[in-house]
């Protein structure tokens, strides 16, 4: 399917909002599941597939009602306690218990951030730096969420949500901003053969963006496939087998049983989506007011656009892919994912963006490499501010006459081919599109960037 990117971001919702207003407690327990449809007053209504895994990154600012001081006094104490006992220990937080590891872990493969503290409370995994307030640039995140699957199926995501926000609140923060590092939506279903679509994958059945798959097998039997890697990933596989055979799981299949399946089949097959960061980014999907708006139509562009199963191999010689009727298996597929989802009041589209970046940040990295530079070439070690400003323009100037003219403008050419885009879908206020002529803001948060670059300028 194909429709214009909208990035403008959406409100939670009343029901949540009200929901949230009417929470005194940290637990949040929501009747049903925002998998199921509002108006189905059906009791225990079994649902064709969910959320299952959600990945927050959070810009938390603390010491609300709750001194950040004594939060940190309690996470240092306890992480002490559980590096001293070798496993997790529970600790008392503001009148609110919680576990907490022993262990911190980074990011970015050690370049990224810092996560000093994992607390943990249900299903919900939460991960803190020792980050005061939120980053206003919304670049970095001092909190991550992660939520797993036996949760949000008990709890859909707006319950998990909503016990998030609770949680950040209980420990002394407030969310003031949010982003999806991962999103995983799923649909089951129950008496089909995993094997019956794999085979089909295998026979070249299929019409897809990805070009790597991976088959499972079991014998001589294929049992599953994986299309796809790195930003968007499908597996297809039995869930009845994973949690009975592969990840024995009685509590998990007994739910299963429960909101899903109805009883206890022959076979569950399970199709999963698996998005990150940078492809939820160019769908649109960064809030969670962007997956209220958009999340039906997010499941149509994976089970259409991206992924579909069709009923004869196509002509990719001729590129009559799209021309091939929806295979009476796939079609099942879809239905499944499009009853759980709302109806979709926009559409997506996978749009890749340029590679434009804050010029704040780039200025300051490209400062670091000149005063790095500075200091080896001169040896020198004390300089005062205006002596660096000569030795800085010298080093500049001798690497941009190092490339020539012809050199310099081919490679700035290449440079904003790739990082320069167009306003196009971008959401911005009429007053600032009625001043500004920078070409790299394409979204209705970069807009900022402009307006502190500017500032920064003005403020030397």
């Amino acid at each position: 399917m194909s429709g214009e990117t909208i990035t403008q971001k959406q409100p939670y919702g009343e029901g949540l909002t009200a929901l949230l207003a009417e929470s005194d407690s940290v637990e949040v327990q929501v009747v049903g599941s925002s998998n199921t449809h509002l108006q189905n007053s059906q009791i225990n209504p079994l649902e064709s597939g969910g959320v299952d895994s959600v990945v927050w990154n959070l810009g938390v600012t603390w010491d609300y009602e709750f001194p950040f001081e004594d939060l940190l006094h309690a996470l240092d104490s306890g992480k002490l306690q559980a590096q001293e006992k070798h496993h997790d220990i529970t600790i008392p937080i503001n009148g609110h218990v919680f576990a907490i590891a022993g262990g911190g872990k980074g990011t970015g493969g050690g370049k990224g951030i810092y996560y000093s503290y994992f607390l943990k409370r249900g299903g919900i995994t939460l991960k803190l730096t020792k980050g005061a307030t939120a980053d206003e640039a919304q670049q970095n995140a001092n909190v991550m969420v992660e939520c797993g699957s036996l949760f949000l199926m008990l709890n859909g995501i707006d319950g998990a949500w909503a016990t998030v926000r609770n949680i950040v609140e209980a420990l002394g923060g407030r969310i003031f901003w949010h982003k999806f590092s991962r999103l995983d939506i799923c649909a089951d279903l129950p008496g089909i053969d995993t094997a019956d679509l794999a085979r089909m994958v295998w026979e070249k059945k299929c019409v897809t963006r990805a070009t790597k798959k991976d088959y499972h097998e079991d014998g001589s039997k294929l049992t599953g496939v994986t299309v796809g890697k790195g930003d968007i990933m499908l597996r297809i596989y039995d869930k009845l087998h994973e949690v009975r055979h592969g990840h024995p799981d009685l509590e998990k299949e007994k739910y299963l049983i429960e909101k899903r399946w109805g009883k206890s089949p022959d076979h569950a097959m399970r199709v999963e989506y698996q998005l990150r960061r940078p492809a939820l980014k160019e769908l649109g999907i960064n809030t969670m007011g962007d997956f209220y708006a958009k999340g039906a139509a997010l499941a149509a562009y994976l089970t259409g656009d991206w992924f579909r199963i069709v009923k004869e191999e196509p002509d990719r010689k001729n590129n009559h892919q799209t021309r091939q009727s929806t295979a009476p298996e796939w079609v099942a597929v879809q239905e499944a994912f499009r009853s759980w989802m709302k109806k979709p009041r926009e559409s997506v589209e996978r749009k890749q963006r340029g590679m434009c970046k804050d010029p704040i940040r780039l200025v300051k990295q490209a400062s670091g490499c000149i005063l790095a530079a500075v200091a080896d070439l001169t040896q020198e070690l004390h300089m005062t501010r205006e002596e660096f400003r000569v030795h800085a323009q010298e080093v500049l100037e001798w690497g941009i006459d190092s490339m020539g003219d012809s050199g310099f403008r081919e490679k700035f050419t290449k440079k904003a081919a790739q990082r320069v885009v167009s306003y196009g879908g971008a959401v911005l206020p009429n007053s600032f599109i009625a001043t500004c002529e920078e070409p790299w803001v394409d979204e209705g948060e970069d807009w900022g960037v402009v307006a502190r670059w500017k500032g920064a300028q003005a403020h030397g």
